[in-house]
Parts: C-alpha cells; sequence; structure tokens
C-alpha cells in the first residue's frame, strides 16, 4: 500500500509488518499517520523517486508491507525500526 491513506485503509483489513518512509517525504505525509508510525516499525530509506521507482511507480512517500517476512527483512536491512517513526540520522 502507497500512501497515507491507503496505509489507514489497509491497517483496517489486516496487519502491516512495516512501513517506509522516504527519506523527503514532507511532514504532513508523516502527520497523517500520526500514532501509526509509533506503533508499527517504520524506517527511513531513499528519496520519494527511488521509493516510487522500486516499486515500479513514479513516487512514492510512504510504503506499508503487509508480508511479515518481507517487513522483517527491510526493517533489518535499514539497521532497525525508528524511534516514533524517526530517526536519529535522518536529516
Amino acid at each position: 500500500m502507497v500512501g497515507a491513506d491507503a496505509i489507514r485503509s489497509a491497517m483496517e483489513r489486516k496487519p502491516v509488518s512495516a512501513i517506509v518512509v522516504a527519506r523527503d517525504a514532507g511532514r504532513n505525509a508523516r502527520a497523517r499517520l500520526g500514532e501509526i508510525l509509533e506503533e508499527v516499525p517504520t524506517v527511513t530509506v531513499g528519496t520519494k523517486d527511488e521509493l516510487g521507482s522500486a516499486l515500479g511507480r513514479g513516487v512514492a512517500a510512504l510504503v506499508a508491507v503487509t508480508d511479515r517476512e518481507l517487513g522483517s527483512r527491510i526493517v533489518d536491512l535499514a539497521g532497525g525500526p525508528e524511534v516514533s517513526g524517526r530517526r536519529d540520522d535522518v536529516g
């Protein structure tokens, strides 16, 4: 699922194992997910263009991963989950 609205909707239907946030995602994008970023392991990687390209899309600021194994692997590869949806090393 891509985007805040799609992520919120998906969470009503099935568990989300991780949320991937583009490094250049705006504050509004993060704010629209609010407490969800504290409840679900969240990592920040790449830019919106890079994240979108990896998914075969134009751009993507927020992506929910519903596959438990894939979500866990993404979080591990990114160096672990963020605290409160924000990593200290993200500028």
